[in-house]
């Protein structure tokens, strides 16, 4: 049922959709991959491929769903459990689920969970959780190692609500660095954060690298292995960025970007060099579009 309605989202997306947006829009022909299966399909907050095994791509559920991680082949289909787990995913040791919001991989295979969610503005208990990468069939994982983290322009919890733009729901990596992007309710913008020399047992200030004009709030991020082609998403459009070497800004190279319309999508990642995926949470749907279909200004 859920595939048959965003399918049809998608072609009224591409024709008429209920609001009648402008045909000058020129919405994103996304491709129905498959519907995510039980676990993934709840809540789907985020994706990323691994770094070390080829066909695997990780995906969580957000706040109030367990501390797992459901492994998927690209075509969406499930790995399946060790034989006698009657649940799907890999329980992440010693994590907990207050509001995940995306994950990462670093150059080495290890996964980056953002506990990142901050729709009031109010948390003083963001956290990230890196975990060693298990295999996509065991129950659990290695423990995972939590590292607190606080933004370094945030004084009041919550603030005014005219600066309240401290949700993050958008995490990437560049080798072993972790960096962030804010979900803002005061204006369509974003600030990029670093974290640098993270520890445990203490409260990580992360580094303020400036801010950008988004159009929208940031739902999801992912860059590639090369460091320098940044996916970004927001709820209505998709954006690439794409830098000439590890020295320019993010947001100074190529942008291109397409307009799309599905209900709430809230993960993407690169699906391979020439395609993006990206999940939406409220139809639990797997879906992909050729990198090429973006549009520069």
């Amino acid at each position: 049922m859920r595939l048959v309605l965003v399918a049809s989202l998608i072609l009224q997306s591409a024709s008429h959709p209920a609001d009648k947006p402008a045909p000058a829009l020129d919405l994103a022909p996304l491709k129905v991959v498959a519907p995510l299966p039980p676990g993934a399909r709840k809540e789907s907050s985020g994706i990323v491929r691994s770094h070390k095994t080829p066909d695997l791509f990780w995906s969580l559920s957000d706040s109030g769903n367990a501390p797992r991680l459901y492994p998927l082949h690209r075509n969406g289909s499930p790995y399946l459990p060790a034989a006698g787990s009657k649940v799907p995913g890999v329980l992440i040791e010693g994590a907990r689920n207050v509001d995940w919001e995306d994950l990462t991989a670093l150059e080495d295979g290890t996964l980056v969970i953002a506990d990142l969610g901050n729709n009031s503005n109010s948390r003083q208990d963001l956290a990230l959780y890196f975990v060693d990468e298990p295999s996509p069939t065991v129950e659990r994982s290695a423990p995972a190692r939590r590292i607190d983290v606080r933004y370094p322009d945030q004084s009041e919890f919550p603030p005014p609500k005219t600066t309240r733009n401290f949700d993050c729901e958008a995490v990437f990596s560049v080798g072993q660095t972790v960096f962030l992007l804010t979900k803002h309710r005061s204006n369509r913008k974003t600030k990029l954060y670093r974290l640098d020399a993270p520890r445990a047992g203490r409260v990580n200030t992360l580094t303020l690298l400036g801010e950008h004009d988004i159009d929208g709030m940031v739902t999801a991020a992912d860059c590639d292995a090369s460091g320098k082609r940044l996916l970004v998403l927001t709820y209505q459009k998709i954006w690439l960025f794409e830098r000439e070497n590890l020295d320019t800004p993010f947001f100074e190279g190529r942008t291109s970007s397409r307009p799309f319309f599905l209900p709430q999508a809230e993960a993407i990642c690169f699906g391979d060099e020439k395609t993006l995926l990206l999940t939406d949470e409220f139809a639990g749907t797997l879906l992909e579009l050729p990198l090429s279909d973006l549009r520069a200004p």
